[in-house]
């Protein structure tokens, strides 16, 4: 796992590495560079170690060395800082509304400019407010702009907004799939209205599902998020946007969340496109099986159908209550949580076959997909 270190107050970092075989001293840029990731290190910068009697190797990393990791990470800063803007809502010039005087700040938040002319992420709970009222958007030179509302999506907690304009400077998207925990990450927004701040920290752990919203993929990180920070970025050591800041465990510090890249840029991208999202349906509900009810169903894995609506493509494709759907076009059903994003990620039309059980046979049924409900 890399180490981030500030040098100005330390000669020597150490970081153990236990469980390693006992040895004289060795030394190998090549193993420490790639453990740095991002960061470089000049030649012979450190010496990996083994202490008699410790039971483990100990890294001792050179001022140089940490020096050069400081300098490279507020040169990734200041490559992202650009991207990152404040949200303001304000009550308007016109505003009669008691407690709301012209120009009164309602509400703020963050978002991350994700193209070159004006197209904004952020939080759809961040501009929930802006109705009636003015949606100010600060940069980091200072400029201001007046953003509107390009469209939302309540079932991520998720919304585009846009200013008018070209040539910004927007994040380019990572891969939050190749994510890993322990892995460096840096967070930007403007909590509590403090405009261009950055915190660092790792990714704690992935794909959680805090049961906030429908639709959830979710990076938990100890990077400091707070009040403010909702829809500003989580970015990598190589300055690639892999989250959108969303939420805190208010029981405990240093437990934040972020909506994954991979489902904002989806969203975003549909919004951008459609003006709205537009998901898949069949019209059932889905129950997840314990292992008492695998016994029962005599299945591994799956979902069951403990109803679904009249008339939806469920009822035309003849599945009925007590079925387990097995898989989708061939491709094992993992948990509720899977189906849903299976089908909800299909576009209405598409013809599928579902794998079911049914008391003691399997079989497999066409269902044509309809489009979701708004509610």
């Amino acid at each position: 796992m890399p180490v981030l270190i500030r040098a100005a107050a330390v000669l020597t970092a150490v970081l153990l590495v236990s469980n390693a075989q006992s040895q004289p001293n060795v030394s190998s840029d090549d193993i420490f560079a790639r453990s740095l990731g991002n960061f470089t290190a000049a030649p012979r910068a450190w010496s990996l170690q083994y202490r008699p009697g410790s039971g483990g190797r100990i890294y001792k990393v050179s001022p140089g060395v940490a020096a050069q990791m400081e300098s490279d990470l507020v040169a990734v800063i200041d490559q992202i800082a650009p991207t990152v803007v404040s949200l303001f809502i304000k009550a308007p010039p016109e505003s009669k509304i008691q407690g709301e005087p012209p120009g009164k700040t309602v509400d703020s938040g963050s978002g991350v400019l994700i193209t070159s002319n004006g197209y904004i992420i952020t939080n759809n709970h961040v501009i929930a407010a802006a109705s009636n009222r003015v949606l100010e958007v600060l940069l980091s030179d200072n400029r201001k702009f007046t953003g509107v509302i390009v469209g939302t999506d309540q079932k991520t907690d998720l919304a585009v907004v846009k200013i008018e304009g070209e040539g910004f400077p927007f994040a380019v998207w990572g891969d939050s799939l190749a994510l890993k925990r322990g892995r460096i990450v840096i967070a930007m927004g403007s909590p509590y209205g403090l405009h261009g701040t950055a915190t660092v920290g790792v990714i704690s752990a992935l794909g959680r599902d805090i049961n906030m919203n429908s639709y959830e993929d979710t990076i938990q990180t100890d990077a400091a998020v707070n009040p403010g920070n909702s829809g500003g970025g989580l970015f990598t050591l190589e300055g690639k946007l892999i989250g959108i800041n969303s939420a805190i465990d208010k029981r405990g510090s240093g437990i934040a969340f972020a909506i994954s890249q991979r489902l904002a840029q989806r969203v975003s991208q549909q919004i951008i496109s459609a003006g709205k999202v537009v998901r898949g349906w069949i019209g059932t509900d889905i129950q997840e099986l314990d292992a008492n009810l695998k016994k029962v169903f005599r299945v591994d894995g799956g979902v069951l159908v403990p109803s679904f609506r009249e008339n939806s493509p469920t009822a035309k494709a003849g599945l009925a209550v007590g079925d387990v759907i097995l898989a989708i076009d061939g491709v094992p059903v993992v948990n509720v949580q899977d189906f849903r994003e299976k089908v909800a990620n299909l576009a209405p039309g598409t013809v599928i076959h579902l794998l079911i059980a049914r008391k003691e046979t399997q079989n497999t049924l066409k269902l044509t997909v309809g489009e979701q409900p708004l509610e």
